[in-house]
């Protein structure tokens, strides 16, 4: 088995911490450093130059457009057959077959019990009836 004494131990904790003071790696990393810094500032300035580029063509494009000449304007001619006019009374004539119903149907109900005794001629589908035609009437035997 290997042992090692106090000195030794002190005298490799001292190497190692020579070693690290001493190691070129904080070089490294400040050349790392500057290498991506240097990277992302040239990426901006390509994106800025790329970006005024193609403003400045942009603009020049259109500069360079020719003008539009414009069409002068013109009216539309139609041409038309005119009639003279007669006064008539034009209708349709319809043949039509079939059977035509209300569109609207009423229950007529009286607001007494009793017996009708009596009910209105013109109370039938499609009939006419005046304002205040009595349409039903009922026995005014209880009343």
């Amino acid at each position: 088995m290997l042992t090692r004494t106090t000195d030794e131990n002190q005298q490799l904790e001292e190497a190692s911490q020579k070693n690290v003071i001493d190691d070129p790696q904080p070089s490294g990393i400040v050349r790392k450093a500057v290498s991506v810094i240097a990277r992302g500032a040239i990426q901006i300035i390509l994106m800025v130059a790329v970006l005024a580029g193609s403003y400045i063509g942009m603009n020049r494009l259109i500069d360079a457009k020719p003008e539009v000449k414009k069409r002068s304007g013109f009216r539309t001619v139609y041409t038309v057959q005119t009639v003279p006019v007669k006064l008539a009374d034009y209708r349709p004539t319809f043949t039509v077959y079939g059977e035509s119903i209300a569109s609207r149907t009423v229950d007529l109900r009286s607001l007494v019990a009793g017996e009708a005794i009596s009910v209105s001629p013109n109370l039938k589908a499609g009939a006419r009836v005046a304002k205040g035609e009595a349409l039903m009437e009922i026995d005014p035997f209880n009343y």
